[in-house]
């Protein structure tokens, strides 16, 4: 999908997003958008809604919360002494 819609990028930026349409005489009846604007915006708005699901975006990634893990201290004479039965 991205790959599609880098192609449509590039393609109006090659033929600019509208084009002339002419008569049967070669003049210029009217100017039109290509199709391509509306493909290039409607890929941009799913992906724009892919990276919200995904958390790609600035705003969904600010919604992600993580609270760090505990750091587990290794210790080995804490651990023997722990270990170790009690004497009294």
């Amino acid at each position: 999908m991205r790959l599609r819609w880098i192609r449509t990028k590039d393609f109006l930026d090659e033929h600019g997003e509208t084009y002339d349409v002419l008569d049967e005489h070669n003049n210029v009846r009217y100017v039109t958008q290509r199709p391509q604007v509306n493909i290039y915006r409607n890929l941009s708005l799913l992906l724009t809604r892919l990276e919200a699901e995904f958390g790609l975006s600035a705003s969904a990634r600010s919604r992600i919360s993580v609270t760090k893990p505990e750091e587990k201290i290794h210790d080995p004479l804490a651990n023997f002494i722990a270990k170790r039965p009690k004497i009294g």
